[in-house]
């Protein structure tokens, strides 16, 4: 007898688009390693089968395997479900999608010649989910009873077509089967050549395969089986990930463009550092969603655009180096957080669009610096070195230099200010210089003046403050208590400077 199988699972199947042996009209296979061909290496104790699949994961008790080959001649792999196993098993993968797309799944199925003894339903899914990676609307679901169909020892395609419902981001792709066991003989089934074909884009085969944590110097890693690592190489970490993972290199790695597109967070570490470097114009990184960490040091060998999507994050944990001409830049309302050394050498540049709190920040002689026009960013800064005829210039921001020295950092912004003009290097403002009337400059104080004139829990810019720190402020001259206002307490406190013989 066979097993009563739960009605409601599978209401939604007749109405689904069953097309079998028919391809629809291919716009776009938004499917990652959609033949299964990645990772090409089998297991070491059997030549026939894979525990890894690149993009996918599997569930149960499930493999790749070259048993029937592929339906694809130039094939090898397939999805082996173990049909004699009473289970959930197959592979999913999960991609961004738009509500109201329209989308067809389809897939090429193989029985053996006695499947159909078996209780295994074979089955295709989408399943809807939100932009927090919760199932919305109602899944789309094609089940397929092995049962006496027809034919076995041969593939067959079938496919499913559906329409993402409102607040859709992301489709999860199931192809598996459920329930099983009993038969003997030949009773296994198998899927290959999937196809997700709607409103998206096709993945990259510059494209991070695995859907976990990994080495980036395995070239089964990556969707082309090519090691990303030349001037000019492209990698991107994308859709397939479902949690945060970290990618390491033990090895100094080279490429042209980083791309980041996922709402779990990929980590970039290891024993090695990454070099950016173009083959022409800019190299980039550019983050579309989700919050993501580069912790390897970076050099900076081509100039380089950071480009952060708004409510994205980038952070760049380890030191970093900009080479001698280069300039590394950000764009885009996202943030981008340097957590280490920034050193920015002879005549390079370096063009800050977040609030950042860097351990140090090193300019060369002729090097420069500057905290795009914005008027709330900060520079907080653990050591500041500004070289000869160098330029740090916090147009109308503000900085914070940790345990920094008083008369150096006042001397540096009397230089650039030159009684007015602000045409000298050192620390600057271009939106001083611009101003109409001359009535802004870049005023300092110590964390402990700081304190007596505004209280000693008092925040700057949001910061806590230590007595040691220099906070330098973009305010009107004569606001000396730090309030962005030139009011009574400042006239006290400049008559108490001049009466005890103060300067500055």
């Amino acid at each position: 007898m066979r097993k009563q199988h739960n009605p409601k699972f599978y209401a939604l199947c007749g109405a689904m688009g069953l097309i079998a042996g028919v391809s629809p009209a291919l716009a776009v296979n938004l499917l990652l390693n959609p033949g299964f061909e990645s990772p090409a290496a089998a297991d070491p104790d059997d030549p026939n089968v894979s525990s890894q699949v690149a993009g996918w994961s599997f569930l149960g008790d499930t493999k790749r395997s070259k048993f029937h080959g592929s339906h694809d001649a130039g094939g090898l792999w397939n999805v082996w479900l173990k049909t004699f196993i009473d289970q959930t098993g197959g592979v999913q993968q999960t991609v961004s999608a738009q509500p109201g797309g329209q989308y067809t799944l389809s897939a090429w199925h193989w029985f053996e010649a006695n499947t159909g003894d078996t209780e295994s339903i074979l089955r295709m899914q989408l399943t809807w989910l939100d932009g927090g990676g919760s199932a919305t609307g109602t899944p789309a679901i094609f089940t397929l009873d092995p049962t006496g169909q027809l034919p076995v020892n041969a593939w067959a395609q079938n496919s499913l077509q559906a329409t993402a419902p409102a607040g859709t981001a992301s489709v999860r792709v199931f192809l598996g089967y459920d329930f099983g066991g009993n038969g003997s003989g030949p009773v296994s089934a198998f899927w290959d050549d999937a196809i997700l074909d709607g409103p998206g884009t096709a993945p990259s085969a510059a494209q991070w395969a695995p859907t976990t944590s990994g080495d980036w110097n395995i070239a089964g890693n990556w969707v082309s089986g090519t090691i990303p690592n030349s001037i000019g190489a492209q990698a991107d970490f994308l859709a397939g990930v479902t949690a945060p993972t970290t990618v390491y290199s033990n090895l100094p790695v080279t490429v042209g463009t980083i791309n980041f597109n996922n709402s779990n967070t990929f980590v970039i570490t290891g024993a090695g550092s990454i070099t950016l470097q173009a083959t022409a114009g800019n190299a980039f990184i550019n983050v579309q969603s989700g919050s993501h960490k580069i912790n390897l040091p970076l050099t900076i060998a081509s100039s380089t655009t950071l480009n952060v999507a708004a409510g994205t994050t980038l952070r760049i944990s380890d030191p970093v180096t900009i080479n001698t001409g280069r300039v590394l830049s950000q764009t885009g309302p996202g943030t981008v957080l340097y957590e280490s050394i920034v050193n920015v050498q002879g005549a390079a540049g370096l063009i800050l669009g977040s609030t950042t709190h860097m351990a140090a920040l090193n300019l060369a002689a002729t090097g420069n610096a500057t905290l795009s026009v914005n008027g709330s960013r900060v520079l907080k800064t653990d050591s500041l070195s500004v070289g000869a005829n160098s330029r740090l210039d916090l147009n109308d921001n503000d900085m914070i230099v940790a345990s920094g020295n008083y008369a150096t950092i006042t001397n540096l912004i009397r230089t650039a200010r030159n009684a007015g003009a602000w045409n000298q290097p050192g620390i600057t403002s271009s939106t001083a210089a611009a101003a109409v009337p001359k009535n802004k400059t870049l005023g300092t104080l110590t964390g402990a003046e700081f304190h007596t004139a505004q209280g000693a829990a008092a925040l700057f810019d949001g910061f806590t403050v230590a007595n040691s720190d220099i906070l330098v402020k973009y305010t009107y001259y004569g606001d000396v208590d730090f309030n962005g206002l030139v009011d009574f307490d400042d006239y006290s406190r400049i008559d108490a400077g001049f009466n005890n013989n103060r300067t500055g």
